[in-house]
């Protein structure tokens, strides 16, 4: 059982990628308290650069993988989300990573 969500939204700000990574991935690690696994570049259908990072946390007593991916053009942002308990995460997350390349935002 996992979850992908592709969600896009205005930022009348225009904010930069490097902002929104780093504020999505605060999100994460110091407010909700996951655990920051890994994080990287990753380019989209049109080679638009975007961020990705993954994290883990315990979740109900479950170990729950994270995967978030940001692309920002102009005052559109673009996420793209995975989740899924550690097993289901660790057997499909390569996977969901490949199909980033596949996003056209």
């Amino acid at each position: 059982d996992a979850r992908v969500w592709v969600r896009e939204f205005e930022d009348p700000n225009e904010a930069s990628l490097t902002f929104w990574a780093a504020a999505v991935e605060h999100d994460f690690t110091q407010q909700r308290g996951y655990d920051l696994v890994s994080k990287g570049t990753v380019k989209n259908k049109k080679g638009r650069e975007g961020a990705w990072f993954e994290c883990a946390a315990n979740v109900r007593g479950e170990r729950i993988g994270y995967l978030v991916a940001i692309w920002v053009r102009g005052n559109d942002v673009h996420v793209v989300e995975f989740a899924a308990r550690a097993e289901v995460f660790a057997a499909r997350v390569e996977s969901v990573r490949a199909a980033l390349e596949t996003v056209r935002p």
